[in-house]
Formats: C-alpha cells, structure tokens, sequence
C-alpha cells in the first residue's frame, strides 16, 4: 500500500471512528458516499458505518454484566476502475447500546476486486473478493450493492460454484460516514 493510501485510510477512518458515537444519515441517491466518477469502483469508495448491535444485553454474560454492544464499518478507497483498499473497523463497547467510552477497536485491512455483477432476484449486485493483508478477519468473496444511499453486503449465504454468496443480506445496510 503506498504512503499517500495509507493516509487516506488512516483519514476516512479517523472520519469513521467520531462518528461512532452519533446518529447515521443517508442519502436518498443510489451512489456510494465516495465520488460520483463513471467507474465500478467509485460507486462504493467512501466511509459506511452500520447502525448499534447489541452481543450481550445487561445481565446476559456475567463478564459484561452492563451489557455490550459494536459499531462496524468500512473504510473503502477507490485504488482503480475495479478495485479498492479497504480497512473494516469493529469499535465495541461496554454498554448494550453503543453508548460510553469505546473499550476496543478491531481492524482488518486488505484489498477488494470488483469481479463483475450479478442477478440475485431482481437486483444486480457486484461480486467482490475482499483479500486481507492484516487483522483478524477473513471476509472473501461477498456482494455488494447500494440501494438508496446504503451499502449492503451479502458474505454468510449459501454459495455459488464461484464462490459468491447466492443472496444478498439486507438486514444490517451501512450508512455513508
């Protein structure tokens, strides 16, 4: 990775972690948050955050007994026409809903080729290999689609013979930061 990506992911993900403790606003366009350029990749370049999610309620896990909760996002900047880095953050907290100090942050960094579209129902999402260079996730091949302004990504269903996810997962849409 060359210095000048590394500061604008070190930037987009300094945007990304104080925005951690707000509200999310989207936009109603289908683009991405990053530019409006005419190739694959600028459509998904920019920060997206996804709303609170609560791991243990109050009194659930007695090692959390307040409760615990994340935030996760991606950072994604646009490297080529087809391509991106990116670093996917995971803040936690100590709280059941996302409030209070950050207790921890995860970060995985890696690369995404965009690997051309695909008809799931009647959406055209984009297959994507997400390759990790550091950090403790593996994501692979995925979807990706925007849809009024949010970002969805489908990792966890059933695959095809490529390897691709066969249905998009439009319960946890990310927000652009």
């Amino acid at each position: 990775m060359t210095m000048r990506t590394t500061l604008l992911a070190c930037a987009s993900a300094a945007t990304f972690l104080a925005a951690c403790g707000g509200g999310s606003g989207g936009s109603s366009s289908d683009e991405g948050s990053g530019s409006a350029g005419n190739e694959k990749a600028d459509l998904y370049a920019g920060s997206w955050r996804g709303e609170c999610l609560e791991d243990y309620a109050v009194g659930e896990n007695p090692a959390f007994p307040t409760g615990k909760s994340q935030i996760r996002g991606y950072v994604l900047t646009k490297t080529g026409a087809e391509s991106l880095a990116f670093a996917y953050n995971v803040a936690e907290f100590e709280t059941p809903n996302c409030s209070g100090a950050r207790t921890a942050l995860f970060t995985t960094r890696g690369v995404v080729s965009l690997d051309g579209s695909k008809g799931v129902g009647n959406i055209q999402a984009e297959r994507a290999t997400f390759t990790t260079q550091s950090g403790p996730v593996t994501i692979g091949k995925a979807l990706l689609w925007v849809s009024n302004g949010l970002l969805y990504l489908g990792t966890e269903a059933p695959r095809d013979a490529q390897g691709y996810p066969n249905q998009l997962e439009s319960n946890t849409p990310l927000s652009p930061v």
